[in-house]
Formats: C-alpha cells, sequence, structure tokens
C-alpha cells in the first residue's frame, strides 16, 4: 500500500488515576482542530480509557492505532501530548520509531510540537519520552507516600468506600443515607442465618446493584461484607488479592478507624468467621481454564458458562437471575474435540484458519503457555541489544553525541536497565517446549493424536479459532443422561 500523504488518525488516552489529565473528548477536539490546520483528513480515532502509559498493561486501541499506521492505514498518527501516548521511555516509543524508518509515516504531538518526521522529531521524543518516564516515577512515589500518611491519620487514600458508605469531606467514611439501610438489611439476613444464594437474590431481583452497577454473584457478597472498611476500619491489603486486614498503625500496633461503619466489631468478627472470600492471587502466564472456558455460552440467557471438575455450569445461576444449566464437562469436551477435529481435516490445506492453527497449535501438550511467547520475547531481547549498539555507535563512532553527554547516558542507562529486565523475564520463562510445525491438518489420525495429548490451553486456543460460540440448551426436567442435541456449534467462516 502507498502512503497516503493526508490520511490521519487520533489516539487518546486518560489515565483515572492521574486527576489533572485532560479529558479525552478535549484531547480528540485539540487534535481534529490541528489536523485540520495541517490538511489532514481524520479517518480514525483510538481511545483507551482508564488505562495507564506508565505501567505494563494491556492498552487494545494503542495496539490497533500502532498496527494501523506501521500497516499503512493512515500516515499520520496525532496525539495531544506525546506522554498521552506512552511514559514508559526511550525503550518504547524508539521501537515503534524503528518500525517507521523508511516508511514516510509519522507521529505528531499537538502541545509539544513533535513531528517525527523532522530532523529534530526523534531527539526530541527520546527527550520528552524520558522526561515522561521521570514525572511518572515520581508521581507513584509521591501517592504511595500520601496513601501511607493517610491510612496512618484514618482517611480514605485512595478509590471509594464499599456499597453502603460515602466518603464525607474530612476523608472520614459513613453510611450513605441511600444505600446504607439497604445495605444493612443484606447484612441482618446473613446474620440472621439466610444463605449467601437467598440474599444474591434478594440484592438482584430488587435492583439493588454493587457500587459499579454489577449483578451480586456469592463471590462478590462474601467480599463486600467481610471488607474491613464497612465496619469503620482502614483496609489494609499489601499483596494485591489478598485477604484484606483491618491497618494497624505503626507507631501504636493498634487498629486505625477510619469513621462509622454498617456493622459493629463484633458483627465484623461473627461475619468472618462465617464466610471467607474467594481472594486469589493470579499468576503469571496462567489464562484460561478448561478446553471450553469463554467459549461455552448459556442458550437460555446468554451467560458464559464456566467449567468445575465435573460440569459447565452457566455463571448467571449464582447470582439468581437464571435457574440452573449445567452440562456434563467430560462428554462436551469430547464432543466439541470431535467436531473440531472434523472441521480441521474438512477445511481446504493452507486457508487462513489452517495457517492460525498451525501458529497457535503445539500438538504436543508439552507446555501451559503459547510456545510463541519466547519467541517474542527473544526477538525483543535481540531489538533491545541492537538499539544499544546503534546507540554506542552513534556517540563513539559517528561522534552523534558530542556536547550532548548526559542524554546519552540517560539513553544508555534506560536501555541497559530495559535489556536486564528483557533477559531475566526470558530466564524466569524457561525454555519452550518442541513445536510440532510440520502437522498435517488434512489426516485425522495425526490430529486426533495431537489433540488428545495437548493441553486444555492449547485446545481453547485451536477451538477459538474455528468456532465461534456454543451454545447449551437446558436439560429437560427429568433427563439426566447426556443429550448432543442440546448443544449447538457456530463456526467462524475459513
Amino acid at each position: 500500500m502507498g502512503v497516503i500523504i493526508n490520511r490521519a488518525a487520533i489516539y487518546a488516552r486518560l489515565s483515572l488515576a492521574d486527576e489533572k489529565s485532560t479529558s479525552t473528548e478535549r484531547q480528540k477536539k485539540d487534535c481534529r482542530d490541528h489536523a485540520k490546520s495541517l490538511g489532514l483528513e481524520v479517518v480514525q480515532v483510538f481511545t483507551d480509557e482508564g488505562i495507564s502509559g506508565y505501567k505494563d498493561v494491556e492498552r487494545p486501541e494503542f495496539d490497533r492505532a500502532i498496527e494501523g499506521l506501521v500497516r499503512g492505514d493512515f500516515d499520520t498518527l496525532i496525539v495531544w501530548k506525546l506522554d498521552r501516548l506512552t511514559r514508559r521511555g526511550m525503550g518504547h516509543i524508539g521501537t515503534l520509531l524503528d518500525r517507521l524508518d523508511g516508511s514516510g509515516r509519522r507521529i505528531i504531538s499537538k502541545m509539544d510540537g513533535v513531528d517525527t518526521s523532522q530532523s529534530q522529531g526523534r531527539i526530541m521524543v527520546a527527550l520528552l519520552s524520558e522526561m515522561a518516564r521521570s514525572e511518572s516515577q515520581n508521581t507513584s512515589v509521591r501517592l504511595k507516600a500520601q496513601r501511607a500518611d493517610a491510612k496512618e491519620r484514618g482517611r480514605m487514600s485512595q478509590g471509594s468506600p464499599p456499597w453502603g458508605m460515602m466518603t464525607l469531606e474530612d476523608g472520614t467514611i459513613a453510611p450513605d443515607p441511600v444505600t446504607g439501610p439497604i445495605a444493612r438489611q443484606a447484612i441482618d439476613k446473613i446474620l440472621g442465618g439466610e444463605k449467601r444464594m437467598e440474599v444474591v437474590r434478594w440484592l438482584n431481583t430488587n435492583g439493588h446493584f454493587t457500587k459499579r452497577g454489577s449483578l451480586w454473584s456469592e463471590a462478590s457478597l462474601s467480599r463486600w461484607v467481610t471488607f474491613p472498611t464497612l465496619a469503620g476500619y482502614v483496609s489494609h491489603n499489601p499483596e494485591k488479592n489478598r485477604y484484606p486486614e483491618p491497618y494497624r498503625s505503626a507507631e501504636t500496633g493498634e487498629i486505625v478507624v477510619i469513621g462509622k461503619g454498617l456493622i459493629t466489631e463484633a458483627e465484623f468478627y461473627e461475619i468472618r468467621s462465617r464466610l471467607k472470600p474467594a481472594w486469589t492471587v493470579k499468576k503469571a502466564g496462567k489464562k484460561g481454564g478448561r478446553a471450553l472456558s469463554g467459549v461455552a455460552f448459556c442458550a437460555d440467557c446468554g451467560s458464559k458458562m464456566y467449567a468445575s471438575a465435573y460440569y459447565y455450569y452457566c455463571h448467571a445461576t449464582r447470582k439468581g437471575i437464571c435457574s440452573k444449566n449445567s452440562i456434563s464437562a467430560p462428554h462436551l469436551e469430547e464432543l466439541i474435540g470431535d467436531l473440531v477435529i472434523s472441521r480441521l481435516c474438512a477445511l481446504d490445506p493452507g486457508c487462513d484458519l489452517h495457517l492460525k492453527v498451525e501458529k497457535a497449535w503445539k500438538g504436543d501438550g508439552s507446555d501451559d503457555r503459547p510456545i510463541e511467547n519466547v519467541d517474542i520475547e527473544q526477538a525483543r531481547l535481540g531489538e533491545l541489544e541492537m538499539r544499544m549498539a546503534a546507540l554506542m555507535e552513534d556517540r563513539y563512532v559517528r561522534g552523534r553525541f558530542s556536547g550532548q553527554e548526559d542524554l546519552y547516558e540517560s539513553l544508555a542507562e534506560g536501555l541497559q536497565v530495559q535489556i536486564a529486565e528483557q533477559r531475566k523475564k526470558i530466564e524466569e520463562m524457561g525454555p519452550s517446549g518442541p513445536r510440532q510445525t510440520q502437522m498435517d491438518l488434512t489426516d485425522a489420525e495425526i490430529v486426533r493424536e495431537a489433540w488428545e495429548t495437548s493441553s486444555d490451553l492449547d485446545k481453547q486456543a485451536v477451538t477459538k479459532i474455528v468456532i465461534e460460540n456454543i451454545t447449551v440448551d437446558k436439560r429437560p426436567v427429568g433427563r439426566c443422561r447426556f443429550q448432543p442435541e442440546r448443544v449447538k456449534v457456530n463456526w467462524l467462516a475459513a
């Protein structure tokens, strides 16, 4: 595709943690005006709301914007300010600039006055991206200190109090006059011996949703009712997703009170003794679950079906909005496995679906993570090492940093840190297992043998490539045996 010089796209981002951030609507308006002044036609707009540009988190719209620019869907990507694009330093932005070299495409920052197609554009990007990273690091340290001080003083340090509570002007908390009485009724039901599922149904059927407007589940109810803040205590959770506890002052060792709670101290510990919420720690690299997680849906209410040891069940059942719908997990997985194998063998060799399956499927069951991960990270390490070599060549061979030694040291230090972190990441991942690259997807015996030795994660990946979704009808009353006719498969086009 040739370069189209008048087509542009806009990328806007707002982190909810940054109170000084300019709204995405304002960013987009200013960028549109800037595009118009340059004679550019805006053909696409990408927005990431509530996502940090400093932390290593997924930014789906950012990825789409960059891929569109590299692919040539548009010639110019406009951002309101460079720190909206990234706050992760030169190593992150530099890799992108390398991908744009020689393509004639560019990135423009409206407020910074930066255009990467100009001779001084790259060095300005280097300076501004490093400044943005430094600013984010300093902000993080400052916020941590402020939150620690707020804890000691018994004030809300961040976020909002649990449902049924409100924050007062002085930073303390108190029962909310609107939701507080309803929350107290739910607590009384629990203390009175009602089952969690009964309380969940009562809340959902009466329109009393969570603070985020979601339906209650047994797990969310347990987490809410055992939260220390509900008793007027400062909550302490030093390790994310761990069981939160009342915070004790570092000076006195006493529990710090943050205001008036909805429950008493005695009720708090009584509820804690009855209910233990499912606080869990997410493990890196462990995604998905059973082979059909995220693919099977309840035909009655449209909710996802999740797997226990023996059954896939409708998740909405736990929220009291769908009568029980479940199906035998081994039988469903066997049925879908047979259908997937037949589907793969019936497709034309070399079709798009075959190519996608070959890329995603190891076929050896040796690992619980995508085989490409190690290759991707190794390639990333190679890019960083090449950037380091090029940087040293620029200084010592071409003399491009004469009089700018501080800038060189800053860029070199940043790259060295990234290289060290990347090597550590690859080392922790361990060696990748053998990949079956020449699997004949038209041979049913080969495909079946590979399928039967594959991990659930591999089966899940392949299933999602060929199947759009699976819907499961409810079991007829009085029928216990597995009924294949309850299952409907919607295939993706080849």
